[in-house]
């Protein structure tokens, strides 16, 4: 997928990474996963999410369930919902509701609505270069015995 700016992790309220399997599977693990997420703007109003590791979409059902698919479809974009202190929320318009993309504390995809909006995450991301940050040199240096 060329064109794709935003790479990283998305990590839950419980600080669980959010991965995508290539069986379609979706799940919240405890620690930081090769599953690298990818963000592109479809429209100004929404957004895909993209498996770097397992070449699938993050998808939702009418019903809420949260799934993986090798091909973009309608169900597979999200509306950004920027919250305070830089969390994000993603949910999908289904008629007339809002479901939004949830994982509860044992890492099992569940969606939430409007009035549970605690469904948030932050976002990790990964840098570009490979050359290590000055800041991280002198952590080494400081570190060293």
């Amino acid at each position: 997928m060329s064109g794709m700016r935003h790479k990283g992790y998305l990590v839950t309220r419980t600080n669980r990474c959010v991965e995508i399997f290539p069986n379609t599977t979706v799940k919240a693990s405890g620690k930081l996963s090769k599953f690298v997420l990818r963000f592109r703007n479809v429209d100004p109003r929404y957004v895909k999410i993209w498996g770097e590791e397992s070449q699938m979409y993050l998808c939702m059902t009418e019903n809420g369930k949260i799934y993986g698919n090798a091909t973009y479809e309608k169900n597979c974009r999200f509306i950004l919902h920027k919250r305070p202190y830089n969390y994000l929320a993603f949910y999908r318009k289904v008629a007339t509701r809002k479901l939004f993309i949830g994982f509860s504390r044992s890492g099992k995809p569940r969606p939430g609505n409007v009035k549970n909006k605690r469904t948030h995450f932050s976002w990790k991301r990964i840098r570009r270069t490979t050359t290590p940050s000055p800041w991280n040199l002198l952590q080494k240096i400081w570190e060293a015995p």
